[in-house]
């Protein structure tokens, strides 16, 4: 069934990128980083093939020859988000002449090298709000495979499931980070959708989601859809475009929403979760608590004074038993992981890198809120739902990537391109509508 689906997929995609938008070229590499299935138990069933370096050249020759579609999207070096991520990049890759592992940074640069040309690619070739949908679906639709996949798998490694991820995420946490974002726009389509048979389709993904969140037991996964999920319910009480609806609309969701979450919540997830405002005692001394990951991050920015560059891809890990005090119970090991993406910046790419990483994400923040704004004083439904939804999952991402270290993932630069195509498309229609009120007058 597995292999089936993924052969679906693919035709699905290249069918419609020349049947009706080339973005869903970028849609296809969503699907296959998703799939994972060069390292799935089912990769027995397939040929076996370069399916994430094909689905990459794939995009960028459909690029190159849909030049119709390259003049109608934006300039590069006019979207914001997309330049703050470039000089973020250069100056991570620059670090490599401070770095403190040589090989594994260059490594880590070619890997987000290859990310930018991707996101380059989908961004000239995403030209309206269908483009940004087909982009969200393609996230959603992956992460809902991916979700089944855990479920079919189970809680393997205690009260979790490990080994379940995809090429730059094989760890639980970060599954489970890159799930929630996925969850909103599943939530999005779900509240939106038209016929019942969407409806139906939808909110199968997101129980799926749901559950897979619960079954992965990320207890910073679970603060992050729940920190999204509050501002994205006060979002919707301000709308100006029939309140009475969306108040109706919201709370059936959320009572819904709230069986349907004590339906799979089991006994694992509540004693974890209840931990989560806690410092951990565990008699496993290979795990670190959250008492001790305060201590990484103080040993981090006290790493950041004597390193101001940055050391590079890793660079925490190396000099960790440098700073990280005598008295704090590591598990033995004392070359430790910093657990959080903020200081992860810091510490590999400098106080300059972490100056655009951080320009980069709060950039994206007040946009959003910018652009939903003006669309509640128009009354655009559709595009105040569209950003609201948007903007609870990119928060949920940066509650979750507190915890963990995601400073390249690969989702993150989705989150950034989706973002830039939001800014742009939103633009040029604010444009034409201020252009027809000129002709009016």
């Amino acid at each position: 069934m597995h292999a089936l689906l993924f052969v679906s997929s693919i035709l699905y995609s290249v069918v419609n990128t020349f049947k009706q938008q080339p973005i869903y070229a970028f849609f296809l590499y969503q699907l296959v980083y998703f799939f994972n299935p060069n390292y799935r138990w089912w990769n027995y069933q397939i040929p076996d093939f370069k399916y994430a370096f094909s689905s990459s050249t794939f995009l960028l020759l459909v690029c190159i020859f849909s030049k119709k579609y390259r003049e109608r999207s934006g300039n590069l070096f006019k979207s914001t988000p997309l330049v703050l991520l470039t000089l973020f990049s250069a100056t991570f890759s620059a670090t490599y002449f401070v770095a403190y592992f040589q090989v594994f940074h260059i490594m880590a640069v070619e890997d987000l090298i290859k990310s930018l040309i991707v996101i380059f690619c989908a961004y000239k070739l995403c030209i309206n709000r269908e483009s940004i949908s087909i982009i969200k679906n393609g996230y959603a639709i992956g992460a809902t495979y991916l979700a089944f996949y855990t479920y079919q798998i189970g809680r393997n490694a205690g009260d979790r499931v490990e080994g379940v991820g995809t090429v730059d995420a094989p760890d639980a946490n970060d599954t489970a980070a890159m799930l929630c974002p996925a969850l909103f726009f599943a939530a999005h389509n779900f509240y939106t959708a038209k016929s019942l048979k969407s409806k139906a389709a939808w909110l199968v993904s997101c129980g799926l989601l749901a559950n897979a969140l619960i079954l992965i037991n990320s207890r910073g996964a679970f603060l992050g859809v729940i920190i999204g999920a509050l501002i994205l319910a006060k979002n919707l009480l301000v709308i100006k475009v029939d309140i009475f609806k969306h108040k109706r609309k919201l709370f059936a969701i959320a009572f819904v929403g709230i069986i349907g979450l004590f339906s799979v919540l089991d006994k694992a997830a509540l004693e974890r979760f209840s931990t989560i405002t806690q410092e951990a005692k565990t008699e496993d001394r290979t795990k670190e608590s959250g008492s001790t990951r305060i201590e990484f991050w103080k040993a981090a920015i006290n790493m950041s004074l004597d390193y101001p560059m940055g050391l590079g891809t890793l660079g925490f890990n190396g000099l960790s038993s440098r700073y990280i005090p005598e008295n704090v119970d590591t598990g033995g090991n004392r070359s430790k992981t910093v657990h959080s993406t903020w200081f992860e910046v810091l510490t590999e790419s400098g106080y300059l890198g972490a100056c655009f990483y951080l320009s980069l994400c709060f950039y994206i923040y007040r946009k959003l809120i910018t652009i939903r704004r003006y669309a509640n004083k128009v009354k655009d439904e559709a595009a105040y739902l569209s950003i609201s939804f948007l903007h609870s999952a990119i928060i949920s991402w940066f509650v979750c990537i507190t915890f963990i270290n995601r400073m390249r993932a690969e989702v993150f630069i989705w989150l950034v391109l989706i973002a830039a195509c939001t800014f742009f498309v939103y633009k040029v229609d604010k444009n034409a509508v201020m252009a027809n009120k000129t002709e009016v007058a």
